[in-house]
């Protein structure tokens, strides 16, 4: 049965619900010293380089199988790639791979998933903690014995599995705590986590998911852009290619003989 569309708005909702009462100012201290920087660079690369063009492009979850039929690939990676550029390709995929099935079976948004993945294990699948949390997602086997009975412990490394675990654990939090983010993380964290603890790590989680929403904007733009460049392009080629057969027609005409 297939999950109903509003569960993963909801998700969304709740989520920026809770990024309004983050320290905005210093939000828009950092995306200012970002977005400086993205300009300075773009502008050096211009005078003394060809900038290297990157195609951003994230479809809405609809649109994922279809494009990664036609692609090849997942737009799921890019967001990887901007996290952590040191994951080789093959596991790079991967985990894309398991994101985008996982967040649509169980209705959360990608962009929540990576941060979370980003926060627990920095998207190492081989990560352990001292509390013997596991894998991308750090599943705490004990804890959750139903939801790892007959999988052997070594196959909460696997990629697939690891991350269907979390997102599983995570959206019955969720659920449970009624779409409450701050109780949810509570207890995904551990209920013997202090305070300060759960504070910091709630913070750095949508920090992160602030950050995929700002990349993906700007990616957007400039692809926008990009596409506006190459429509004016198109546009004077065509306007010129038909001065050019003008003057050819005018140049082909045979004048008479003068007497």
């Amino acid at each position: 049965m297939k999950k109903p569309k509003t569960e993963n708005k909801e998700v969304r909702k709740k989520l920026f619900e809770v990024i309004k009462d983050l320290d905005f100012k210093k939000i828009l201290t950092i995306s200012f010293i970002v977005i400086l920087g993205i300009s300075f660079a773009y502008n050096v690369t211009n005078y003394v380089a060809k900038p290297k063009t990157v195609e951003v492009k994230v479809p809405v979850d609809k649109e994922v199988i279809k494009y990664v039929e036609k692609q090849g690939g997942t737009p799921t990676e890019k967001f990887i790639i901007y996290l952590n550029s040191r994951i080789d390709p093959v596991t790079t995929k991967a985990i894309a791979k398991a994101v985008d099935e996982s967040s649509k079976k169980y209705s959360l948004p990608r962009k929540l998933v990576l941060s979370i993945i980003n926060n627990e294990s920095f998207f190492n699948p081989l990560a352990k903690s001292h509390k013997d949390c596991v894998g991308l997602m750090q599943i705490n086997p004990p804890k959750h014995k139903e939801k790892v009975k007959n999988i052997p412990k070594t196959h909460l490394y696997h990629i697939s599995i690891n991350v269907n675990i979390g997102c599983k654990i995570f959206r019955e939090y969720f659920d449970i705590n009624k779409g409450d983010l701050h109780k949810t993380f509570h207890s995904y964290l551990g209920k013997k986590a202090t305070k300060k603890e759960i504070e910091k790590y709630k913070n750095d989680i949508l920090y992160t998911f602030a950050g995929l929403e700002m990349y993906e904007y700007i990616g957007q733009k400039e692809k926008e852009k990009e596409i506006e460049i190459k429509k004016e392009v198109e546009l004077s080629d065509k306007n010129s290619k038909k001065g050019i057969d003008t003057n050819t027609n005018l140049n082909s005409r045979v004048l008479p003989e003068s007497d």
